[in-house]
Order: C-alpha cells, then structure tokens, then sequence
C-alpha cells in the first residue's frame, strides 16, 4: 500500500463540521458539553503483528497497554479520561484462559486510571487478534491543549526519554535473549508505556503551555504536527534530549545510532509541548516540585521557513536521516 498514515488521516478530514466541535487533526474530537466542560473522543487500535506479537506480550499486559495507549490521546490535550467502550475481532486459535486474561488487565487498567468501561463489541476474525478501543475524556474548555496553539518563541518540551519502545520492539523483533537489566528495562518501556496523565492535567492548568500532543509516532513526526497545524517550524537542540542510560548502553552493543531512535522511535507517550519562554522557569519549578522530577528543555518555536525542523548539534546543523515511524511500515513481526 502506497498511502501512509497521514494520507489517510488527510482523505478522512472532514471540512463541514459545526463550529464548536473540533475533528480529525488533533489527538481527540472535541464536543461541548456545556458552556463550561468539553468531551474528548478517540479510538486507537492494536492490531496482531502490527502493534504487538502474541510472542512477546501476555494476554494480560497487552489488555493493560490497551487502555494505556488510548488514555494517552486523552492525557495530550490536557484531559482526564472517563470512559471506554472495547471491540475486539478474535480469531480461533486464541483459547478461552487468553481472552479472560485480555479482559482482566483491561479491567484492571482502568481501574488503575477510575476509568468506567461501558461496553463495546466482538466478532470472529479469520487468523489475527484486533482491539479497537474509543475512549471519552471530559476538561473544561478553556484547558484543552490543541497542536495548533504553538507560539513564536515557545520554548518546545519533553516529558521523558525518546526511544525507548522502539529499542523494546527491536530487541523483541531481533529475538535477543533478554539477559541484561537494560534489555529488560526497554522492552518493558514496549511492552508497559508510562503515560503522563497526571502531568497533562498539572500543566493545563497553566495558560502559558500552548501546543501539547503526545509522542506515538517519534520525536519528528509529532513535532511535526504541531509545526504544520500552528503554522510555525522548531529549532531542536540534539545535546539538549535527554538519553535514557539503558538506551546508551544497548546502542553502545548493538553499534546502533543513537539518534535514528531518539528522533524517530514510536510508541514512547511522553508529552510534547510548548510553553511560553517567559514562564518556563516557574512552570518548570513547579512542576518538579509536584513530580519529583522535570521535564525538558530541547529547542524553540520559530517563524516558519521551508524546513519544518532544524535539529542542531553543537550548534552545528544535523540533517536527520531516518524515515519517520508509520504503522503501515513498522511491524512487529
């Protein structure tokens, strides 16, 4: 298939949409509840040798990442997710015991988050596992953080270490033995994402952060994002990511590049934002105070020139290389 992700997202847009309702193009739609409070709808799916390998997943982890990874869509714009409603294609060779652990770490995943799950559909499926998950958050309005919201001079943060589900997915997909603590620690960060719905909600209480969107699809595609819908292009200091000390020494072992999975490694969730430059020190203080940890410095929104991104190293230009994470191009297996 020719078509990447983002064509298909672009053909689905929708032009004719009531002006109060925001659609396709951010991490969730946005409905009004009131005069007050927003709905946020979004729908992730899982499917078998794409998002994960029944070789390297139990039934149980994968109903727990299942919830993760559609609470965070919620979690990008600032929202707290409420609702969840599960379809599930199931084929025949997977057994009872499997289907009721599926469900239990679901469960369990949203109660770990006070989600209600309120129902959802199965159907049989001729040779592969599918999980389709719509999930509902609620904000109040003037919260929300879109992608759109980016500002000329925003400094551009992070809220944890690029790369590491893609080095997690490697090193299942190589099928190297897991015998080292750092292996094992990336392919949890697979297999378990962390998601930051605390923090999201922390800084939408902050007017001063702008654009925010959740890293699914790399450091460079989701910036990206921001860049195209607020209209602006970013400055990324390479020096200034921060590098998670397992991902070092496993790319030190493999000879791997370090930057293909800072840049363009899917799946991690952390939260890109940007935040006016004015009020970083105080949000940023703030902000460790709450968590006990920080988040990250690593460039700065600029006026819009022919190249979206500038990644610098050094203050040395890098051009980056790698292809960005689509899921029609990355499989598991």
């Amino acid at each position: 298939m020719s078509l990447s992700e983002e064509d298909i997202i672009n053909i689905l847009k929708e032009s004719n949409l009531p002006g109060d309702i925001v659609g396709i193009g951010d991490d969730c739609a946005v409905i009004p509840k009131n005069k007050n409070i927003s709905w946020l709808i979004s729908n992730d799916a899982l499917a078998e040798d794409v998002h994960f390998s029944l070789n390297t997943i139990t039934a149980y982890e994968l109903g727990i990442k299942s919830v993760k990874v559609n609470a965070s869509d919620i979690a990008a714009m600032g929202a707290t997710p409420k609702f969840i409603f599960v379809a599930c294609a199931i084929p025949q060779n997977i057994d009872n015991s499997f289907i009721k652990n599926l469900i239990d770490g679901i469960k369990q995943q949203c109660k770990n988050y006070n989600i209600y799950l309120l129902g959802g559909d199965t159907t049989a499926s001729k040779s592969k596992l599918f999980i389709s998950i719509t999930i509902m958050g609620e904000s109040e309005s003037k919260k929300i953080k879109y992608r759109s919201s980016a500002k000329i001079g925003d400094y551009i943060c992070i809220t944890g270490n690029p790369g590491l589900s893609a080095a997690g997915l490697d090193l299942v997909s190589n099928k190297i033995m897991r015998k080292e603590k750092e292996e094992n620690d990336l392919i949890q960060s697979h297999i378990s994402p962390y998601i930051y719905i605390n923090e999201s909600n922390f800084l939408a209480n902050f007017s001063e952060v702008k654009a925010m969107i959740d890293c699914s699809d790399g450091l460079n595609r989701d910036l990206t994002r921001i860049c195209e819908q607020s209209n602006c292009s970013a400055n990324i200091n390479l020096e200034k990511i921060p590098v998670d000390k397992n991902l070092l020494k496993v790319c030190q072992k493999n000879n791997s590049d370090l930057n293909r999975y800072l840049l363009s490694g899917g799946e991690d969730y952390y939260l890109i934002f940007t935040i006016n430059s004015n009020f970083y020190e105080k949000i940023s203080k703030e902000y460790l105070s709450k968590f006990n940890k920080k988040f990250y410095k690593i460039g700065e929104i600029v006026k819009k020139k022919g190249k979206l991104i500038s990644y610098f190293q050094n203050e040395i230009e890098y051009k980056n290389p790698y292809e960005d994470f689509d899921h029609f191009r990355n499989f598991v297996a």
